[in-house]
């Protein structure tokens, strides 16, 4: 970001979302808003929805491509809290082939406890393990910045970190419908709280656990 203000880096990041929003079509803005409604209408189990709005996110955010600094092998953000429900952990699971682990209660934790040092428990060598049964909030978290500045850990806090990041409320509302309001779907916590061995079956992976 060198030579850049908070402010010429916000009115950057502000046209590149714009850009964003214009590419996506007509007939997948039609899709999006009728999504929740498509969603509700499935008589089926929560993983098969959330299938469903997994293909909406990557049909829509495809356009990101070649308009966001995100590019493969930068997991700065795959550092950060990344919060999911019981039902989205099952789904994982399902694909993945390992059962999550049973989460009762969300526990709460700061923007601070995390750092370099609080890796997704799938993370591997830079990059995402799971990428195809990766979660909603990954598939939808985009930083349309020049360069990934923003991103590092150093730089979390420090003045105009805000960056403009695209919106697309009817993902999340259509996650909320298929999660439902059964209390074993709906708990809240960390990824690394359902997986925190990753792929390992083991236990051994201990620099992917969160501590």
């Amino acid at each position: 970001m060198s030579g850049r203000t908070p402010e010429e880096t916000r009115a950057f990041a502000e046209s590149a979302v714009d850009a964003f929003y214009d590419a996506i079509s007509e007939g997948e803005s039609r899709e999006m808003r009728e999504l929740p409604k498509r969603i509700s209408n499935m008589n089926t189990r929560a993983s098969v929805k959330l299938r469903q709005i997994n293909v909406a996110a990557d049909e829509v955010f495809r356009h990101a491509e070649g308009r966001a600094a995100c590019a493969r092998g930068c997991a700065h953000c795959c550092h950060v809290a990344l919060p999911i429900t019981s039902a989205e952990a099952r789904f994982i699971g399902e694909q993945i082939g390992i059962q999550p682990k049973d989460v009762v209660n969300s526990p709460r934790r700061s923007k601070q406890s995390f750092s370099t040092g609080t890796p997704c428990p799938f993370l591997k060598n830079g990059e995402c393990s799971i990428y195809e049964s990766r979660p909603l909030l990954c598939r939808t978290h985009f930083n349309f910045d020049r360069d990934n500045y923003w991103c590092r850990y150093e730089n979390w806090d420090a003045p105009g970190a805000s960056i403009p990041k695209p919106v697309i409320p009817q993902l999340q509302d259509a996650c909320r419908i298929a999660v439902g309001q059964r209390p074993a779907d709906s708990v809240v916590a960390d990824i690394r709280d359902y997986f925190p061995d990753g792929l390992s079956r083991t236990g051994s992976n201990n620099e992917s656990s969160f501590r």
